[in-house]
């Protein structure tokens, strides 16, 4: 069941150019070696044990990327992790108030802070990674710093 439309020849040729780009990324090119063979004739089966995967993987993948194309193959983290409780609004709120205060506080008395003016709770570590992470901010000696 070899393709020959000028359609399917041009997806060929674009997969090809995709794998010398995606090379170096292991699983990105695993998944494009499946949809090239796939397109080229070959079972999805024996395009799965090509890469050593299973055949319902190779599934999933040719599926994928039938829908979405490139951004099929792609890892999906939209169910990783809570989101944020805090707004942005007030996560801007609370840097400009520990900007304008410099040394005043610190993980701790931010944290009660958070659970005073929001009525959120978050443990030390969830507002460290906040101040660092969220807010950019860095500590200096013992002062928060932007």
């Amino acid at each position: 069941m070899k393709s020959n439309s000028i359609d399917d020849l041009n997806d060929l040729k674009e997969i090809d150019r995709l794998l010398d780009e995606y090379k170096p990324f292991y699983n990105m090119y695993r998944r494009l070696l499946v949809i090239k063979n796939v397109k080229k004739g070959m079972s999805r089966g024996d395009a799965a044990k090509v890469v050593n995967v299973h055949r319902k993987t190779a599934e999933n993948w040719v599926k994928l990327y039938n829908k979405k194309g490139l951004d099929g193959l792609g890892p999906d983290y939209s169910n990783c992790g809570l989101d944020c409780r805090l707004s942005d609004y007030q996560l801007d709120e609370l840097r400009n108030l520990i900007v304008q205060s410099p040394g005043k506080y610190d993980v701790e008395s931010i944290r009660l802070l958070i659970i005073k003016k929001y009525n959120i709770e978050y443990s030390y570590k969830q507002v460290w990674y906040i101040l660092r992470r969220k807010l950019g901010l860095n500590y200096k000696g013992n002062k928060l710093i932007p």
